[in-house]
């Protein structure tokens, strides 16, 4: 057995405070911690686990850009004990509001999809009838990222399986599209349901429609009234057919998430370590 008062005698002041925390946080379910200046945050484990989630609580976690955080929930988050930042963005979008989260090591692997997005969308969202062709873009825009995001993946899944990278937070821009399907495949890979991965995905537009309605509300006041506040509002939600897609092109096309790993070059052989890892088995 290990003494718990040996072991909290070599820490540091920080890093006592740190774990205390950390797990008071954790006895406490840090999957409804509120971040109040960070859209989106949350543990990819839920309180719940009858709906066939998987992941170990306390170790993976996903948000928008932590750029605008205030100092009280820097260090709400400090005390999760986060050490590694995996940013989605583009290097653009790092320029222009680069993130910050204390000293946790911070690995940029780029998903650029904003310019091919907005080109894809912009002439759409002025015509009358555009639901089915929004849905349509979405359904293709998230197939092309998830077929990017293999190098990302393996990157991820290599950085886990390193000694002291967890516990690890994952975001994009706003941390529900290229954010939402790296979750996913977290989520496969420890071998949650099809369900569990949904509901999770489905989460962003409780934590972020309030947000978009009041900023595409004053775009309307804005221009006006000359804005399509309504077919943006469509084109930001996530919907069921974005993850279904997702999990159809990664069972279809890789056969499945160890697949989807070995095409990017992870060694598959370590493959139930990292689900061990992760995972509440």
């Amino acid at each position: 057995r290990v003494n718990i008062f040996l072991f909290l005698s070599k820490l540091n002041l920080k890093d006592k405070f740190a774990l205390i925390n950390r797990q008071f946080l954790m006895q406490n379910n840090t999957g409804s911690l509120k971040l109040s200046s960070l859209p989106n945050f949350r543990d990819l484990c839920t309180a719940d686990k009858s709906d066939g989630a998987r992941l170990k609580r306390g170790l993976l976690y996903r948000s928008a850009n932590p750029d605008r955080i205030s100092g009280r929930d820097s260090r709400r988050l400090e005390a999760i004990g986060i050490r590694t930042v995996i940013d989605l963005r583009a290097p653009h979008e790092v320029k222009i509001r680069p993130g910050r989260l204390g000293s946790a090591e911070r690995i940029n692997l780029p998903l650029d999809f904003q310019g091919k997005t907005r080109e894809k969308l912009t002439p759409i969202l002025r015509q009358k009838e555009y639901r089915d062709e929004v849905t349509k873009i979405s359904e293709w825009l998230y197939n092309e990222i998830t077929d990017a995001a293999v190098p990302v993946f393996r990157a991820i899944a290599e950085k886990i399986l390193k000694e002291d990278s967890l516990p690890m937070l994952v975001h994009c821009q706003v941390g529900k599209d290229r954010t939402g399907i790296v979750s996913a495949l977290l989520h496969l890979v420890a071998g949650s349901s099809r369900e569990a991965i949904i509901s999770d995905f489905m989460r962003s537009n409780d934590e972020l429609l309030p947000f978009f309605r009041k900023m595409l509300l004053w775009q309307r006041i804005r221009h006006l009234g000359f804005f399509p506040h309504e077919a943006v509002l469509f084109a930001v939600q996530v919907r069921h057919n974005n993850i279904e897609a997702v999990l159809d092109r990664v069972g279809g096309k890789y056969g499945g998430v160890e697949g989807y790993l070995a095409a990017g070059g992870f060694d598959i052989s370590r493959f139930n370590e990292l689900r061990h890892k992760i995972s509440g088995d």
